[in-house]
């Protein structure tokens, strides 16, 4: 029976799980930081979280020089985990997809809204009486 391995070291284990996190969160600061930064200040932002992110791309960058397979995390995982965990990891990653995928419409939403501010005047759906429109919702009766 094979034993995995100890060599991954604590810092690219920590530059995973922080640039999981900053991948995420820009979808929720992006308000306040034009708001308060400006747009020097958001570029700003966005610069330095995308050099926080260069060791992510470095750990993913050896894991396909070491295994050049389209399959992604199953693959990675099947190297080193029971095909079980493979199996579950490739679920998992598609769930994972699904969930984003809101989350991204959202800031197309408001990133468009940001660019063409008209855009808030027209109405693309309502729901339960209340108007949707392309950067938010407004909470009055129609």
């Amino acid at each position: 029976m094979t034993t995995l391995a100890a060599n991954c070291l604590h810092a690219i284990t920590f530059a995973l799980a922080f640039g999981t996190m900053i991948g995420a969160g820009w979808l929720v600061v992006m308000d306040d930081w034009l708001g308060r930064g400006g747009p020097a200040g958001a570029m700003l932002a966005f610069g330095i979280g995308g050099i926080l992110l260069l060791p992510v791309g470095w750990v993913y960058g050896k894991w396909v020089e070491r295994l050049p397979d389209a399959s992604g995390e199953a693959a990675y995982t099947a190297q080193v985990f029971p095909a079980f965990f493979s199996y579950a990891t490739g679920w998992i990653m598609l769930l994972a997809y699904f969930i984003v995928c809101p989350w991204e419409a959202v800031a197309i939403g408001k990133l468009a809204a940001y660019l063409y501010p008209g855009l808030d005047r027209y109405e693309l759906y309502s729901v339960g009486g209340h108007a949707v429109f392309c950067r938010g919702s407004r909470w009055e009766s129609a």
